[in-house]
């Protein structure tokens, strides 16, 4: 396996030094040379990379994307019994919204931006189908194929729906009210719809 070129070591350092501006100062606020100077480098360094601050922030879209990724696979080589599969598919889904990373700060400020950007948005578009293809194969897997005649894009569609609801509640109510129990409650009415699919089988 060949040795990792410069720009493959060098764009990913570039993009979390960034992400971490941005987290603390926001977007609006972030610029080459507040990213240079948390990275302990020159500007110059930078423009090597990447041509201007926006050039980054579009990369930063795929960069959040992997982050999010990384919280919401589940390992199913050591998880044998659907039952157990089906809970740990919805419970990375349902209490993915207390995980730190990424940080809601900077997914809403590109997310944001996406709606502007044409490059962003591609990037939050492509992250949504991927999203979508990994909720469906790991409900799938699941189930077992028992989807009870529901087509199953609709399924994982459903699934997402609702977890950026919960995402996008929490990210505006978490410092008055504690969700964790509502977020119980919905997934408990998605096992009891799922089971219902399993039956119908």
């Amino acid at each position: 396996m060949g040795r990792k070129s410069k720009a493959d070591e060098r764009r990913p350092e570039i993009l979390e030094h960034a992400y971490q501006v941005v987290k603390r100062e926001g977007l609006e606020n972030t610029t080459l040379a507040k990213i240079a100077e948390d990275m302990g480098v020159a500007t110059s360094l930078l423009t090597h990379y990447y041509k201007s601050k926006i050039d980054i922030i579009e990369s930063l879209g795929e960069y959040l994307s992997e982050k999010y990724n990384a919280t919401v696979e589940v390992d199913f080589s050591k998880i044998e019994d659907p039952q157990q599969r089906l809970n740990a598919v919805l419970d990375a889904r349902f209490w993915e919204y207390k995980n730190d990373e990424p940080d809601d700060k900077v997914w809403y400020d590109v997310y944001n931006l996406s709606l502007r950007n044409d490059r962003i948005k591609k990037s939050f578009t492509e992250f949504y189908e991927n999203d979508l293809k990994l909720a469906m194969n790991d409900l799938e897997a699941a189930l077992n194929g028992a989807t009870g005649g529901v087509n199953r894009e609709d399924l994982g569609t459903a699934l997402l729906m609702m977890m950026e609801g919960i995402g996008y509640y929490n990210s505006i109510m978490s410092e008055k009210q504690d969700i964790s129990g509502a977020a119980e409650v919905m997934k408990d009415m998605v096992l009891t719809y799922l089971d219902k699919l399993k039956e119908e089988k």
